[in-house]
């Protein structure tokens, strides 16, 4: 099986930059597939590929302990930036919080471990097959929300999780419970020429709603 799965991610990533994103779709759902046939131990190496390939099959995710740790990495970056006026660093913490720096490591290694290291070239950041193939994951991701569950229901990594985000929320009731992707047209909101840009809608507990232009920028390393 595992030779079948790989021919298949291959025969897709061969697409370059033809690739579609019904094709994109397929390809994480065939690299999540790949993962559960790895050991424990090997798939430790790859939680933040896995939350995205998982990612892509659902409508929310709520039972991701890595999917928890990246809303507190966000919630940690909201709290870094809250008395800053410059919009770019606070773009700048929340996208690298937002994991898909890692996504690109870990897919990285993922590829060479399975002998197809260059097929998507994302150990070059400035590759634009890469972003091409990140454009279509975050049109498939989008409007699917990273949430805590009820809090009542919540294990024990959960709560620990959870916790970290109470001891370093923004203002009182202010910790990230939910975050999920948006794609927003600035213009409309008055800012002339802006267009559309993926942002990250942000939840607070205390229901406060913030929302923040996502940078996909090469420096983001």
């Amino acid at each position: 099986m595992e030779k079948d799965l790989e021919a298949k991610i291959k025969a897709i990533l061969e697409k370059g930059s033809n690739i579609s994103e019904d094709e994109v779709r397929s390809l994480m759902v065939l690299i999540r597939k790949r993962l559960e046939l790895m050991v424990d131990s090997e798939k430790e190496k790859y939680l933040v590929l896995n939350l995205f390939c998982n990612w892509c099959a659902h409508t929310k995710i709520d039972k991701s302990n890595t999917g928890l740790r990246i809303i507190a990495r966000v919630n940690d970056a909201l709290v870094a930036a809250k008395d800053s006026n410059d919009t770019q660093e606070i773009q700048l913490r929340i996208s690298k919080a937002m994991g898909y720096v890692s996504l690109r490591k870990e897919m990285a290694l993922f590829l060479k471990n399975i002998g197809l290291m260059g097929c998507l070239k994302v150990e070059n950041i400035e590759n634009d097959l890469w972003f091409h193939f990140l454009d279509y994951l975050f049109e498939i991701i989008r409007d699917v929300p990273i949430a805590f569950p009820s809090l009542g229901s919540l294990d024990k990594n959960k709560q620990k999780i959870y916790n970290q985000i109470a001891l370093n929320a923004i203002g009182p009731g202010g910790g990230v419970v939910s975050m999920k992707i948006i794609k927003i047209d600035y213009s409309k909101t008055g800012a002339k020429d802006a267009g559309e840009w993926l942002s990250l809608h942000i939840k607070l507990e205390n229901t406060t709603n913030i929302i923040i232009p996502l940078l996909l920028d090469v420096n983001l390393t």
